[in-house]
């Protein structure tokens, strides 16, 4: 939230549809992150591996609604001709396949 706030003090068009394809950039590789963990445990100690996927889940579920949000708020402060370009929709959906796997 602060960096957004920080990016349209300085820029509602261009800048901010860069910064905006950043953060896509990076809730993406943060979903695959989660995915890989989720990976990582599966045959171990059955508490254990139960306990990570309910962290897993609910993090890719948290971030999934938050993704959304986010979208929202950088529509509302950017330029009206750069609105087109906000899209997060493919990290909320990794965040979803997560949560569906």
């Amino acid at each position: 939230e602060e960096s957004l706030k920080r990016s349209s003090a300085l820029s509602r068009g261009a800048t901010l549809v860069q910064v905006h394809e950043v953060w896509c950039k990076n809730l993406k590789l943060y979903a695959d992150r989660l995915a890989a963990k989720l990976s990582m445990f599966k045959g171990q100690d059955r508490d254990k591996e139960d306990r990570i996927t309910c962290i897993i889940i609910n993090t890719a579920d948290y971030w999934s609604g938050i993704t959304a949000q986010l979208a929202d708020e950088i529509k509302d402060k950017i330029e009206e001709l750069s609105r087109s370009e906000v899209n997060l929709d493919a990290a909320a959906d990794s965040f979803s396949e997560l949560i569906n796997k």
